[in-house]
């Protein structure tokens, strides 16, 4: 009998690990992900862009001020908005992913620099699902504060 439940509790530990492990392989994907979209964004690259999100999906910006306004597109009309007439670079603070049933998000905290100065900074917020090339950004929300001394992290 002590035998059986040593099996069983080897069993569990080395199940619980190969679980663990692939999650960590796709928090690390789903991050990849993320990272790229910032690249493809910051080299204003629509084709690479493409290969990230559903050209269907919905981008959310949230403007926080007195009064908050919505905005709301598809990245396919983000796409045609690359002009290469300024220079912009989005870095992105850090990267929390949570993960369930098919679903991803990612919260991502970050500064938006226009022509080299900081125009405002933020909270992304990213919806991937898996298709049959990897992870694909489905959506994106961003809040977007003017306030310099704002750094996006709270909310």
């Amino acid at each position: 009998m002590k035998h059986i439940i040593l099996l069983v509790a080897l069993t569990l530990g080395f199940y619980s690990n190969a679980q663990n492990e692939a999650l960590k392989k796709m928090e690390l994907e789903i991050i990849e992900t993320v990272d790229s979209f910032f690249i493809a964004l910051n080299q204003q690259d629509s084709v690479m862009l493409d290969r990230l999100v559903l050209r269907d999906g919905q981008v959310w910006s949230v403007l926080m001020g007195k009064e908050k306004k919505f905005r709301s597109r598809l990245f396919a009309d983000d796409m045609k908005e690359f002009t290469r007439t300024h220079e912009w670079k989005e870095i992105a603070k850090d990267c929390e992913v949570h993960y369930k049933e098919g679903l991803a998000i990612a919260w991502v905290p970050y500064d938006f620099y226009l022509n080299g100065k900081l125009s405002h900074s933020g909270m992304n917020l990213f919806t991937l699902a898996p298709d049959q090339n990897g992870w694909k950004i489905i959506q994106v929300s961003y809040t977007v504060h003017k306030d310099k001394k704002n750094n996006g992290t709270h909310e």
